[in-house]
Protein backbone atom coordinates (compact mmCIF):
# COMPACT_ATOMS: atom_id res chain seq x y z
CA UNK A 1 0.00 0.00 0.00
CA UNK A 2 1.15 3.49 -1.01
CA UNK A 3 0.52 6.66 0.19
CA UNK A 4 0.89 9.74 -1.30
CA UNK A 5 0.73 13.28 0.58
CA UNK A 6 -1.09 15.50 -2.02
CA UNK A 7 -0.11 19.74 -1.21
CA UNK A 8 -3.24 21.79 -2.16
CA UNK A 9 -2.28 24.77 -4.62
CA UNK A 10 -2.56 28.42 -2.68
CA UNK A 11 -0.17 31.48 -1.86
CA UNK A 12 1.48 31.03 1.35
CA UNK A 13 2.61 34.49 2.80
CA UNK A 14 5.77 32.88 4.28
CA UNK A 15 6.99 30.05 2.07
CA UNK A 16 10.57 29.33 4.13
CA UNK A 17 8.43 28.64 7.34
CA UNK A 18 5.56 26.64 5.79
CA UNK A 19 8.53 24.49 3.41
CA UNK A 20 10.58 23.63 7.10
CA UNK A 21 7.22 23.09 9.03
CA UNK A 22 5.72 20.97 6.07
CA UNK A 23 9.25 19.15 5.72
CA UNK A 24 9.19 18.24 9.35
CA UNK A 25 5.62 16.92 9.08
CA UNK A 26 6.93 14.73 6.49
CA UNK A 27 9.79 13.22 7.76
CA UNK A 28 7.55 12.48 11.04
CA UNK A 29 4.45 10.99 8.95
CA UNK A 30 7.57 9.00 7.08
CA UNK A 31 8.79 7.56 10.09
CA UNK A 32 5.75 6.75 11.18
CA UNK A 33 4.89 4.79 8.77
CA UNK A 34 8.21 3.28 8.03
CA UNK A 35 8.21 2.20 11.58
CA UNK A 36 9.30 -1.92 12.03
CA UNK A 37 8.45 -3.00 15.58
CA UNK A 38 9.73 -6.43 14.69
CA UNK A 39 13.42 -4.10 14.25
CA UNK A 40 12.75 -1.84 17.18
CA UNK A 41 12.15 -4.29 20.31
CA UNK A 42 9.55 -3.91 22.42
CA UNK A 43 9.45 -1.64 25.03
CA UNK A 44 6.75 -2.20 27.61
CA UNK A 45 4.55 0.61 29.10
CA UNK A 46 4.75 1.14 33.44
CA UNK A 47 2.79 3.05 35.29
CA UNK A 48 3.37 3.74 38.75
CA UNK A 49 0.73 4.11 41.36
CA UNK A 50 1.34 5.48 45.18
CA UNK A 51 -0.77 4.44 47.89
CA UNK A 52 -0.93 4.76 51.13
CA UNK A 53 1.75 2.49 52.64
CA UNK A 54 2.61 1.15 49.13
CA UNK A 55 4.05 1.80 45.51
CA UNK A 56 2.61 -0.02 42.75
CA UNK A 57 4.24 -0.76 39.50
CA UNK A 58 2.05 -1.61 36.38
CA UNK A 59 3.66 -3.60 33.64
CA UNK A 60 1.56 -3.93 30.37
CA UNK A 61 2.46 -7.01 29.26
CA UNK A 62 0.48 -8.25 26.41
CA UNK A 63 -0.19 -11.53 24.61
CA UNK A 64 2.85 -13.06 27.16
CA UNK A 65 2.54 -15.41 30.19
CA UNK A 66 4.31 -14.97 33.28
CA UNK A 67 6.93 -17.72 32.60
CA UNK A 68 8.78 -15.40 30.10
CA UNK A 69 8.87 -12.58 33.06
CA UNK A 70 11.71 -12.33 34.84
CA UNK A 71 12.17 -9.87 38.22
CA UNK A 72 15.49 -9.32 40.10
CA UNK A 73 16.81 -7.10 42.77
CA UNK A 74 20.32 -6.23 42.07
CA UNK A 75 21.58 -3.67 44.74
CA UNK A 76 19.08 -0.88 44.83
CA UNK A 77 17.40 -1.62 41.58
CA UNK A 78 14.34 -3.62 40.52
CA UNK A 79 14.73 -5.16 37.09
CA UNK A 80 12.04 -6.27 34.84
CA UNK A 81 12.67 -7.99 31.65
CA UNK A 82 11.87 -10.85 29.57
CA UNK A 83 10.80 -11.38 25.84
CA UNK A 84 7.56 -11.37 23.73
CA UNK A 85 7.88 -13.72 21.24
CA UNK A 86 6.80 -12.70 17.68
CA UNK A 87 4.53 -15.53 17.16
CA UNK A 88 2.10 -15.82 13.59
CA UNK A 89 0.41 -18.68 11.48
CA UNK A 90 1.46 -18.75 7.75
CA UNK A 91 -1.95 -20.86 7.12
CA UNK A 92 -5.18 -19.87 8.23
CA UNK A 93 -8.22 -22.63 9.21
CA UNK A 94 -9.24 -23.15 5.40
CA UNK A 95 -5.59 -23.78 4.45
CA UNK A 96 -5.50 -20.07 2.49
CA UNK A 97 -2.33 -18.85 3.21
CA UNK A 98 -2.13 -15.40 5.56
CA UNK A 99 -0.34 -12.38 4.98
CA UNK A 100 0.46 -9.81 7.15
CA UNK A 101 0.10 -6.06 5.92
CA UNK A 102 0.75 -4.12 8.69
CA UNK A 103 2.22 -5.33 12.46
CA UNK A 104 2.32 -1.99 14.98
CA UNK A 105 2.70 -4.55 17.95
CA UNK A 106 6.65 -4.67 19.25
CA UNK A 107 8.80 -7.80 20.06
CA UNK A 108 11.34 -8.87 21.44
CA UNK A 109 13.64 -8.72 24.58
CA UNK A 110 13.41 -5.89 27.14
CA UNK A 111 14.32 -4.83 30.14
CA UNK A 112 13.12 -2.58 32.85
CA UNK A 113 14.97 -1.08 35.93
CA UNK A 114 13.92 1.18 38.49
CA UNK A 115 16.07 2.82 41.28
CA UNK A 116 14.56 1.74 44.75
CA UNK A 117 14.38 4.38 47.67
CA UNK A 118 15.16 3.62 51.06
CA UNK A 119 11.46 4.16 52.00
CA UNK A 120 11.28 0.73 50.27
CA UNK A 121 11.24 -2.85 52.22
CA UNK A 122 13.17 -4.99 49.61
CA UNK A 123 12.02 -8.09 51.96
CA UNK A 124 8.38 -7.37 51.16
CA UNK A 125 8.52 -7.51 47.40
CA UNK A 126 5.28 -9.12 45.71
CA UNK A 127 4.42 -9.47 41.89
CA UNK A 128 0.97 -10.61 40.23
CA UNK A 129 0.64 -10.70 36.75
CA UNK A 130 -3.17 -11.29 35.47
CA UNK A 131 -4.90 -10.47 32.07
CA UNK A 132 -1.51 -9.00 29.94
CA UNK A 133 -1.05 -7.15 33.14
CA UNK A 134 1.91 -7.08 35.43
CA UNK A 135 1.60 -5.47 38.64
CA UNK A 136 4.60 -5.47 41.35
CA UNK A 137 3.83 -4.27 44.88
CA UNK A 138 6.71 -2.09 47.05
CA UNK A 139 5.83 -1.89 50.70
CA UNK A 140 7.20 1.42 51.98
CA UNK A 141 9.22 1.69 55.40
CA UNK A 142 7.75 3.31 58.29
CA UNK A 143 10.06 6.57 57.33
CA UNK A 144 8.24 6.15 54.13
CA UNK A 145 5.09 6.63 54.77
CA UNK A 146 3.33 9.94 55.44
CA UNK A 147 0.70 11.17 57.55
CA UNK A 148 -0.69 14.53 58.61
CA UNK A 149 -0.20 15.54 62.29
CA UNK A 150 -3.32 17.36 63.61
CA UNK A 151 -2.80 20.87 65.05
CA UNK A 152 -4.52 20.89 68.53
Amino acid sequence: MTMTRILPVKKISSPVIHRGFSDLIDELFQDSMNRNPLREGFNPAVDIVEKDRSFELQVTLPGMKKEDITISLEDNRLVISGERKYQHEEKSEEGAKVRYHRIESGYGMFNRSFTLSNEIKRDSIQANFDNGILTITLEKTNEGISKTIEVK
